[in-house]
């Protein structure tokens, strides 16, 4: 699948709709995913709450997708439900994979910059929760994620 490796099976069916929506974008059909939306949402962030870092990276890098294809057009109800979900995988300890939950929510707070900041409640999420949260995970002394920020362009 496009998001290739993780091998489990509760994550096959969030291929499955990946590859029939992404068929559907292909052929050039742009509603499509707002089609899917609701269910590529729902799927990625069940994703992101799996105990398996596989799983949860994949969830993250599935919403970076949604967000760099459908941008401008991604409702503000998804734009929320993706921010909170990539809020609630950010904090705690470092696991392997957790950089494509920071990139996956900057990709979601540039690609729906327009949305968010017509916005309030958005812009309130992205501007004090998120960069709260992203300082926080700086401060650990052992990670490669602050390397990863400032490479990212936070």
């Amino acid at each position: 699948g496009m998001h290739g490796q993780s091998e489990d099976p509760a994550f096959e069916g969030v291929n499955g709709l990946w590859e029939e929506a992404w068929n559907d974008l292909v052929i050039g059909k742009e509603s499509a995913l707002r089609l899917y939306a609701s269910e590529l949402v729902g799927v990625s962030c069940s994703a992101l709450e799996s105990p398996s870092w596989p799983v949860k990276a994949q969830g993250a890098r599935a919403i970076a997708t949604i967000a760099e294809t459908m941008g401008p057009n991604l409702e503000s109800a998804y734009i929320d439900t993706l921010m909170t979900a990539l809020l609630v995988a950010l904090p705690g300890r470092v696991w392997e994979g957790k950089e494509a939950v920071v990139s996956a929510q900057r990709m979601v707070c540039v690609c729906c910059q327009n949305t968010i900041r017509s916005c309030q409640d958005l812009q309130k999420l992205a501007t004090e929760k998120i960069c709260h949260e992203l300082i926080q995970q700086c401060k650990k002394k052992t990670n490669n994620l602050s390397a990863m920020l400032h490479r990212s362009h936070w």
